[in-house]
């Protein structure tokens, strides 16, 4: 999902969860209305990064990640095997197996985000919901998590639902994009049907350049106004 600020982005990631109530329609999950499905099976279905994060944490990496299974314990079934084994593999999976055990408020914010992403996948969920996941990352970092979900997406076939500002980044890793403007979804589709100069001229309300490249989705970069002298 992309859009200027206020579109709407952030709004849709807390109707789903459940942080922000529904006044009209209904919001469904998998086929399945929202209200009628208990906050423990939604997060066996669905994880969740959102904007709001502390880094002030006083848990370690391991620990962090192992809370990405709490939907799955209870007092009768502490954490298990399976449970472990899915703390492990997400841990390898985001190269985060040798900061384990380094205390989460000593990271970068790169690494951070990482382990918060690693956490709603220990979830092993069907869909992931992400707000914002690479806003404030250096360029390594940011390629470094899309290749990630990149990855987790054509090997576990979830589905992840990703909310962004960088319109060429989300060209380059979407598969769909949805284009929001107040409120309402103006266009939707292929990168190639999504992100053209007259639309994204009306909804953001600025001249751009779209540049093109061999493969993949174009470089939009904003025009300077004495260009449009």
């Amino acid at each position: 999902m992309i859009g200027p600020n206020g579109a709407g982005k952030t709004t849709v990631v807390r109707l789903f969860t459940d942080s922000l109530p529904v006044w009209r329609g209904e919001a469904r999950i998998l086929g399945r209305a929202l209200r009628e499905i208990t906050p423990r099976k939604r997060a066996h279905m669905m994880g969740v990064v959102s904007q709001e994060r502390s880094s002030r944490v006083p848990l370690t990496v391991e620990e962090v990640v192992t809370l990405g299974r709490l939907p799955y314990l209870s007092p009768l079934r502490p954490l298990g095997g399976e449970d472990r084994a899915a703390v492990e593999a997400t841990l390898r999976d985001f190269s985060l197996a040798d900061l384990a055990q380094r205390p989460f408020s000593e990271l970068s914010g790169g690494e951070r985000q990482r382990v918060l992403l690693a956490r709603a996948l220990a979830q092993r969920p069907q869909i992931l919901l992400l707000d914002e996941p690479t806003a404030h990352l250096d360029l390594n970092y940011q390629k470094e998590i899309m290749d990630a979900l990149l990855r987790w997406r054509r090997e576990r076939g979830i589905t992840i639902v990703v909310t962004m500002h960088d319109l060429s980044l989300a060209g380059a890793y979407a598969e769909r994009l949805i284009l929001l403007d107040k409120g309402r979804i103006v266009a939707e589709g292929s990168s190639a049907e999504v992100l053209r100069q007259e639309i994204l001229e009306s909804v953001y309300r600025t001249a751009v350049t779209l540049v093109p490249r061999d493969e993949g989705a174009p470089l939009i970069i904003v025009t300077p106004e004495e260009h449009n002298a």
